[in-house]
């Protein structure tokens, strides 16, 4: 994990990357991250790959959606020190994540 402002020249996607605001992950970091916890927690993870993701994390409302042209984009890009990150991540709401977290370790 890291927060957005202390991301160097090496590769962002190794990275859990957050904001007061937000998390970015590319999809496939966070289906590895989803499989590890369910095995942690020896759960059935129902999810092979991240863009399997998508549609939870949609009707759950936890990520940001932008409207580029005529489709609601799940991913973006992120800009480092004044450049863009030509790497696409997926904005979760941080709050609304932390919250679902507690529930689930809650169980």
């Amino acid at each position: 994990m890291k927060n957005v402002v202390e991301i160097g020249e090496g590769k962002v996607t190794d990275y859990l990357i957050y904001d007061e605001n937000f998390i970015y992950i590319t999809s496939e970091k966070l289906w590895e991250c989803g499989r590890r916890y369910a095995d942690y927690r020896r759960q059935y993870c129902p999810y092979k790959s991240g863009r399997e993701l998508l549609t939870p994390l949609k009707e759950e409302g936890l990520i940001f959606l932008k409207r580029e042209g005529r489709s609601l984009r799940a991913t973006h890009k992120i800009t480092r020190n004044g450049t863009v990150i030509n790497q696409r991540f997926l904005y979760i709401y941080r709050s609304l994540a932390e919250e679902k977290l507690a529930v689930a370790e809650d169980y």
